[in-house]
C-alpha cells in the first residue's frame, strides 16, 4: 500500500504541485500573521487599535481562504483521478482500501504543506517584522515567535486537513467503479439556453446596480455585499457556460480560416468543463484587483483629507498595515487562480496528444498546432481576467462614488490611477504565466 501511495503521488506530481504550493503559502501566511499579531512589543507600541485588528482580520481572511481552497481544490484533483480510482476498484481493491489510500495520501500532502509552511514562516517572519516596523514608523522590533500562534496554527490546519481527508475518502467511497470510469471519459456537451443567458446577464446587471446605487446607503450597502457577490458568481458562471458557448458557436460558423475553425470548435466542445474553473479564477482575480487598487489608492485619499501631521501619521500607519494584509491575501488569491487554471489545462494533455497525432497525419504542420494552442491558451487565461477587470472596475467605481465622494478630484484620480497600475501589473504577470504554461504544454503535447 505504501509503495502504491508513493507512486501515485509521484505520478500525479504535476497536478498536486499547485495544490501543495498554494497550501504551503496559505499555511506560511497564517502563521506569519499569527506571529506578528501576537508580538508583545507591537501591542505595547503607540499605534492605533485598528492596526492589530487589521492583522487579526488578515489572519481570519487567510483561514477562510484556506478553508475554501483546500476543500475545493482537493475535491477537484480527486475528481480528475476518477479513472485511476475506478480502475483500482475494478482490479480488486475494496472501497475501504481505496478510502484508506486517499486518507493517507491526503494527510501526507497536508503534513508536507504544514511543515514547509511553518519553515517558510519562520524564515520570513523576521524580515516581515522589520519591514512592518519601517512601514509603521516605529523602532525595529525584535524577532519573537509566540508559542500561542504556533499552537493555534497547528490546531487549525491540523483539524482542517484531517476533516478534509475524511470527507474526501467518504465522498470517493460513494462512487461505483463504473461511475468513476464514465465521469472521466464522457464530456458533457454544451447546450444553449436563451433564458439562462438572459438570467445570467440580469444577475450581473442587478449586482452592478446594487454596487453603484443601493450601496450609497450605509445600512443597505452593508446588507447588499453578500447578494452582490452571489449574483456576480452566478452571472459569471452563466457568462462562461452559456454566453461564451453562443459566441464560440457563432464564430465557428463564420470562421475565415482552418485555425479559427479548430480553435472555436475545440473550445465550444470543452467550455462546460472550464466554466466552473473560469468562474473561480474570475472571482479570485476580481478580488485581487479590487483589494490592491483600493489600498494603494487610499494613499492619495489620505494626502487630501488629513488635517494635521498626527492625523496623517495615524492614517498612514493604518493604510500601511492594510496594504500589508492586502498584499498577502492578494498573493494567495493569485496563486490559487493560476494553480487552478494550470492544473485544469494539463488534465487534457493525453487527449490532445491523440488529437494532434491525427491532425499531423492529415497534414497540419507543427507550427499550426503551436498557433492552435496559443489561441486556446490566450482565451482561457485572459477571458477570466478581462471579466475580472470589469467586476473590479465597478467595485472601484463604488468606492469613488460613495466612500470618498467629498474628496478632492486628485484623490479620486489617484484611486483610478492606482487601480490602472494594479491592472497593468496583473495583466503582465498573467501574460508571463500564460506564456510559460503554453510553452511547457506545447513541448509535452507535441512530444513524439
Amino acid at each position: 500500500m505504501l509503495s502504491l501511495l508513493l507512486r501515485n503521488i509521484y505520478r500525479n506530481r504535476r497536478r498536486y504541485i499547485g495544490y501543495l504550493l498554494a497550501s504551503t503559502i496559505a499555511v506560511a501566511t497564517f502563521f506569519t500573521f499569527g506571529f506578528v499579531a501576537s508580538h508583545p512589543d507591537l501591542s505595547r507600541a503607540d499605534l492605533p487599535d485598528v492596526v492589530l485588528q487589521l492583522l487579526l482580520i488578515g489572519q481570519i481572511g487567510v483561514a477562510l481562504f484556506a478553508l475554501f481552497f483546500v476543500v475545493f481544490f482537493h475535491r477537484f484533483l480527486l475528481r480528475l483521478r476518477g479513472n485511476e480510482f475506478g480502475l483500482l476498484l475494478t482490479l480488486g481493491m475494496s472501497p475501504r482500501q481505496l478510502a484508506a489510500m486517499i486518507w493517507i495520501e491526503s494527510l501526507t500532502l497536508a503534513a508536507l504543506a504544514v511543515v514547509l509552511g511553518v519553515l517558510l514562516s519562520l524564515a520570513a517572519t523576521s524580515g516581515l517584522i522589520f519591514g512592518l516596523s519601517r512601514l509603521l514608523g516605529i523602532p525595529p522590533l525584535p524577532v519573537v515567535f509566540a508559542p500561542s500562534a504556533l499552537i493555534a496554527g497547528c490546531g487549525f490546519f491540523g483539524l482542517l486537513f484531517v476533516v478534509d481527508a475524511a470527507l474526501s475518502a467518504r465522498w470517493m467511497r460513494s462512487y461505483t467503479p463504473k461511475q468513476l470510469l464514465v465521469t472521466t471519459r464522457v464530456r458533457q456537451s454544451a447546450s444553449l439556453s436563451l433564458p439562462s443567458i438572459i438570467v445570467g446577464l440580469g444577475c450581473l446587471g442587478v449586482a452592478y446596480t446594487l454596487a453603484l446605487v443601493v450601496s450609497a446607503n450605509a445600512v443597505l450597502g452593508t446588507a447588499s455585499m453578500l447578494p452582490i457577490v452571489v449574483l456576480c458568481a452566478v452571472g459569471t458562471y452563466v457568462l462562461f457556460s452559456q454566453t461564451l458557448v453562443l459566441i464560440l458557436t457563432r464564430l465557428r460558423r463564420r470562421a475565415a480560416s482552418w485555425l479559427a475553425l479548430l480553435i472555436t470548435s475545440r473550445l465550444a466542445h470543452r467550455v462546460l468543463d472550464y466554466a466552473r474553473i473560469l468562474t473561480v479564477v474570475t472571482l479570485l482575480s476580481a478580488g485581487v484587483l479590487t483589494l490592491m487598487g483600493v489600498m494603494i489608492g487610499s494613499l492619495a485619499y489620505i494626502r487630501q483629507t488629513a488635517t494635521s501631521a498626527a492625523e496623517y501619521q495615524e492614517l498612514v500607519q493604518i493604510v500601511a498595515v492594510a496594504l500589508f494584509v492586502s498584499f498577502f491575501l492578494s498573493s494567495l488569491c493569485f496563486i490559487a487562480a493560476a494553480s487552478t487554471l494550470y492544473v485544469k489545462v494539463f488534465t487534457q494533455i493525453d487527449e490532445d496528444r491523440r488529437q494532434f497525432a491525427q491532425l499531423r497525419r492529415i497534414g497540419l504542420s507543427r507550427r499550426g498546432l503551436h498557433l492552435l494552442l496559443l489561441g486556446e491558451f490566450a482565451l482561457l487565461f485572459f477571458a477570466p481576467v478581462l471579466i475580472a477587470i470589469l467586476h473590479s472596475a465597478v467595485a472601484i467605481g463604488e468606492v469613488t462614488l460613495h466612500i470618498i465622494p467629498d474628496a478632492a478630484t486628485a484623490a479620486i484620480s489617484g484611486t483610478w490611477l492606482a487601480y490602472a497600475v494594479v491592472v497593468a501589473g496583473y495583466l503582465a504577470i498573467f501574460t508571463l504565466g500564460c506564456g510559460v504554461t503554453w510553452r511547457q504544454y506545447t513541448r509535452l503535447a507535441l512530444r513524439h
